[in-house]
């Protein structure tokens, strides 16, 4: 009994790119914030990044109508944690995948959450 088979040769395995590459890009506009402190008392700035240094630095860019017009002033360079504290501290919401986009990463490494409930 002579049984054949036809072998068939499976197509090699999609690319998938890569998330934890930077991305390309290194000046990110994150938009317009508005400050208020009263009647009166309010102002619009517009924020950019720039990572340095593969992440390791951020440059944040502001604008100050008031001082400057539309022109980009720096805000001095910062630790990616110093950065976030930052626009926290002035609540200017960036979610944290928004910051992995533009390549901010967890020096700890990701997150473990064990859901053992022993």
């Amino acid at each position: 009994m002579n049984h054949t088979a036809e072998v068939i040769p499976f197509p090699n395995e999609p690319r998938r790119q890569r998330h934890h590459r930077f991305p390309r890009q290194r000046v990110f506009y994150l938009g317009y914030h508005e400050y208020s402190a009263g009647p009166g008392l309010c102002w619009q700035t517009e924020y950019w990044v720039k990572r340095l240094r593969k992440g390791e630095a951020w440059e944040l860019f502001g604008t100050m109508p008031e001082v400057s017009g539309r022109q980009r002033i720096s805000m001095g360079e910062h630790t990616p944690e110093e950065a976030r504290e930052y626009f926290e501290s002035v609540d200017f919401e960036i979610t944290s995948d928004e910051w992995y986009a533009m390549g901010w990463r967890n020096p700890d490494g990701a997150e473990v959450i064990d859901f053992d409930e022993s």
